[in-house]
């Protein structure tokens, strides 16, 4: 019961209680993926062992992530400086010029 107090703190009031049922439960039933600072990018992200993970988070998380913050994640990347997978919302690596 904690646990589910703290979600739904994090998640402002006014947002919590526009969502329909569905979309209450769902989020209810969520659990907090560990996220990591990347020294790369100089941020927090999630951080997957394996490619198959991230594509599997992709697969089953893209939707929520894309209603709550306007963009879907759309491919799997590997970021040497965690050592492990990332995903991101941008089509191809865009280099700095």
């Amino acid at each position: 019961m904690l646990n589910k107090r703290n979600k739904i703190k994090s998640l402002s009031k006014t947002r919590y209680f526009s969502l329909n049922k569905y979309d209450k439960k769902i989020y209810d039933q969520q659990t907090s993926i560990s996220r990591v600072h990347c020294s790369q990018c100089g941020r927090q992200k999630h951080l997957f062992e394996t490619g198959e993970e991230a594509s599997l988070f992709l697969v089953y998380n893209g939707e929520t992530i894309e209603s709550q913050h306007g963009f879907k994640p759309l491919r799997v990347y590997w970021c040497e400086a965690c050592a492990g997978y990332h995903t991101t919302h941008l089509k191809e690596w865009m280099t700095k010029q």
